[in-house]
């Protein structure tokens, strides 16, 4: 007897999996591409967030004896301002930005560790014209990465208080929301004496902070104005006259 040949339809061995199994196996697939596409996201925002800028890379690469030279330099200029201040005078002096670096290097984690929240770590600066950039190791939430802002400090037409214009701050390249923590920022600076308010310029969020009496009076005697403070190619320039105080004050 002839044997008929089975087709393939009809072998067992080869059946077309059914509808369910097939729904199944394409929602698998599916979740699958979702799984891959979340840690592929999850690498390029790891990715972003620990671009350091060239200037930052730069200042880490300081020799550790030079850093320390430069920080007591600093120091040594702040203290020559400071007492020129504490008489009727004009006066003027210059923070570099080599100098900045030195001293955030060496002096701020030996004597002033505190200051630093516990989750920022080597800070360092790059000055411009008319800009100021901060960039310092930070880990926010469950993610570590460069937090880098740029920013502009100057005077105001009213007597002591300081601006700071907030051009940008980012998560290594991830824009960081600054104006969804304006409160925070308004409650920290009144919980260290400073009254601050809100405002903007060209479009970028300006604060405008309040500097407090006792920080610039000398011994009820003499007032510290600031005039000027202008961020330069590599520096800082403050200007400013201490003056006799008044009846009235």
């Amino acid at each position: 007897m002839p044997i008929r040949p089975v087709d393939v339809d009809e072998d067992p061995f080869h059946e077309k999996p059914s509808l369910i199994w097939r729904l199944i196996a394409g929602a698998l697939k599916l979740v699958l591409v979702m799984l891959l596409l979340a840690v592929l996201g999850a690498c390029f925002v790891y990715y972003l967030s620990q671009k350091q800028p060239e200037f930052y890379t730069a200042a880490m690469k300081t020799d550790p004896q030079r850093s320390k030279a430069l920080g007591s330099r600093l120091e040594t200029s702040v203290l020559d301002l400071y007492n020129v201040a504490q008489i009727p005078t004009k006066w003027q002096g210059e923070l570099s930005e080599e100098g900045i670096n030195g001293w955030l290097a060496t002096d701020l984690p030996d004597k002033f560790p505190e200051l630093l929240p516990e989750n920022v770590k080597d800070p360092r600066v790059n000055l411009a014209e008319n800009r100021l950039t901060i960039a310092a190791r930070c880990s926010y939430k469950d993610l570590e990465g460069m937090l880098v802002g740029d920013f502009d400090l100057f005077c105001t037409d009213v007597p002591n208080q300081v601006a700071v214009r907030i051009g940008s701050i980012k998560f290594g390249l991830v824009p960081f929301p600054v104006t969804q923590f304006a409160n925070l920022i308004g409650d920290a600076l009144l919980d260290a004496g400073y009254r601050s308010t809100w405002t903007e310029m060209n479009g970028d969020p300006v604060l405008l902070i309040d500097v407090p009496d006792e920080h610039l009076v000398i011994e009820d005697y003499y007032r510290i104005q600031v005039s000027s403070f202008d961020i330069t190619d590599r520096k800082i320039i403050l200007t400013g006259e201490t003056v006799e105080l008044s009846a009235d004050d």
